[in-house]
């Protein structure tokens, strides 16, 4: 399973306490949040439909209310939760390496997502890709 969390609430980030949210990749082609107070669902975001049956989400990261998932065969997708239709993705990333056939399958890709960037590697990937994300939206 991939996790991220993070305490957005609306327009600000919290910082009251441990992580009131976390982040789960599903196999059923979702991320959801979880609000760790409730210990119920409060967000659901689909993979859009060229993504569905064939691919895995392999990495997760959050940055208040930017959401970036990596699914494999795909590359990055972001999703920002201030201002868009919930389930509309602002940005997709792809590697800037070629796809390596014989990267193993079970192992995950690592992504970070920062205030201005987003960086991204995959299994295979001789280095790490940095995408600057100003360039989507404007900083978060």
């Amino acid at each position: 399973s991939m996790f991220g969390g993070n305490s957005y609430q609306g327009r600000h980030r919290t910082f009251t306490g441990a992580t009131s949210r976390m982040w789960a990749g599903t196999m059923f082609d979702k991320v959801v949040g979880v609000d760790l107070n409730r210990a119920s669902f409060v967000d659901t975001l689909s993979l859009p439909e060229y993504c569905r049956g064939t691919s895995a989400i392999t990495a997760i990261a959050v940055n208040g209310p930017l959401i970036a998932t990596v699914v494999r065969g795909v590359g990055a997708l972001m999703w920002d939760r201030r201002g868009y239709p919930q389930e509309q993705i602002v940005a997709t990333f792809h590697s800037h390496f070629e796809c390596k056939a014989d990267a193993a399958e079970e192992q995950s890709s690592c992504i970070d997502l920062e205030d201005y960037a987003l960086w991204m590697s995959n299994p295979g990937d001789p280095g790490v890709s940095v995408f600057d994300i100003r360039k989507v939206f404007g900083p978060s």
